[in-house]
């Protein structure tokens, strides 16, 4: 038969059904596979050699002397089953047809296996040459902002050093005419001087990360860091001035990280929270901080309009501007800043509130 193969004398090991060795004496062979790389083997055991199954033995004709032939049995039904020991059943051609039907059913199941493996293993490729298609959009991206931050800090470092210039003069010039500077215009210039250097510091840092991935840790006061970044985001904010709340761990001490990166993360989220409370009634900004297992971490608060389900997967993207005017770069740089320092980013919302919060790895502290 095309595709099959018996035989009722076949030497081997099976095993039956409790799982004992059992003498193979017979056996089927149906290919499943145009490629004969599947294949189904049907043993059959060997039969007892009785008349009801083997059939009564063959007669043999013997010429008598008269010339008439006479039919005798061709030995003892000992001799008979002697011969056949160690063999099967013969397949029939009821067995065989069986077989046929079988064969068809299994060779169009194992196709249709084959067929669905294929388109299995197809879509897996396309899923793969879809991630690393994004995977080489998102590097090509980040090259373009380095390059972007390079040409801002590159076109940003003259006017600040301009402004750090032009306010020193400016009180030169009134020291040259005669003029007592009050002490806290004094002090507004030296902010401004202060500033003016923290934004090229910050812009070449940004650039250094963008660019490289660097950072520049070294011991910060969190605190000190957290309440800064807030008073840079409740100065740049039109509004009228929200409440804010600290509840900052009295055990949190000096660790290692980078102070510029870090404070971007706080004045981002911190703008984010009061964009997101404008027009609220009750505009409550809340930020605390923990420490527990070398894991730093840090939650602002806020009782703004809240985020929708449907932001949320994609909050942390590039190019998402969700929660701002900007952009979209805003949280994906928090997220980058955050996860080069070992932590993780994330944001929670319930009702009209929405608490973002980052974690800290912290390898090395220090009381000092």
């Amino acid at each position: 038969m095309e595709g099959i193969a018996t035989s009722d004398q076949l030497s081997g090991q099976s095993v039956d059904g409790n799982g004992e060795p059992d003498t193979a004496s017979g056996a089927a062979m149906m290919e499943l596979s145009d490629d004969g790389q599947d294949c189904l083997v049907l043993f059959r055991k060997s039969y007892e050699q009785t008349i009801r199954w083997a059939g009564k033995p063959e007669k043999v004709g013997t010429l008598s002397d008269g010339g008439s032939i006479r039919l005798s049995p061709r030995g003892s039904f000992a001799v008979w089953g002697e011969e056949r020991r160690g063999r099967s059943m013969p397949f029939t051609e009821t067995d065989r047809e069986i077989l046929r039907i079988t064969r068809r059913a299994l060779f169009a199941m194992n196709s249709l296996d084959r067929e669905r493996g294929a388109m299995a293993a197809q879509a897996a490729a396309e899923a793969e040459e879809a991630r690393l298609r994004l995977a080489l959009l998102d590097s090509e991206r980040n090259r373009s902002m380095g390059e972007l931050a390079s040409a801002l800090a590159h076109e940003l470092n003259q006017p600040l050093s301009a402004v750090t210039n032009y306010v020193n003069a400016c009180r030169q010039e009134l020291t040259n005419y005669g003029l007592e500077v009050p002490q806290e215009v004094d002090r507004l210039m030296d902010s401004a001087v202060s500033e003016s250097l923290r934004a090229a510091n910050l812009v070449r840092r940004l650039r250094n990360f963008i660019d490289q991935g660097q950072i520049s840790p070294e011991l910060i006061d969190l605190h000190a860091v957290i309440r800064q970044g807030v008073d840079l985001a409740l100065f740049a904010t039109p509004e009228d001035q929200c409440e804010v709340k600290f509840e900052f761990d009295p055990g949190l001490m000096k660790f290692l990280a980078d102070p510029v990166q870090i404070g971007q993360v706080i004045l981002n989220l911190v703008r984010n929270s009061l964009t997101a409370m404008h027009g609220a009634e009750r505009r409550v900004l809340s930020i605390a901080t923990s420490y527990s297992d070398q894991i730093v971490r840090v939650s602002v608060k806020d009782t703004g309009s809240g985020i929708s389900a449907e932001v949320l997967p994609t909050l942390f993207e590039p190019f998402h501007n969700s929660t701002t005017s900007g952009m979209g770069i805003g949280l994906s740089l928090c997220r980058s800043i955050v996860e080069a320092h070992g932590g993780k980013v994330w944001a929670e919302t319930g009702g009209p509130e929405t608490e973002f919060v980052f974690t800290l790895k912290v390898d090395g502290r220090s009381e000092s």
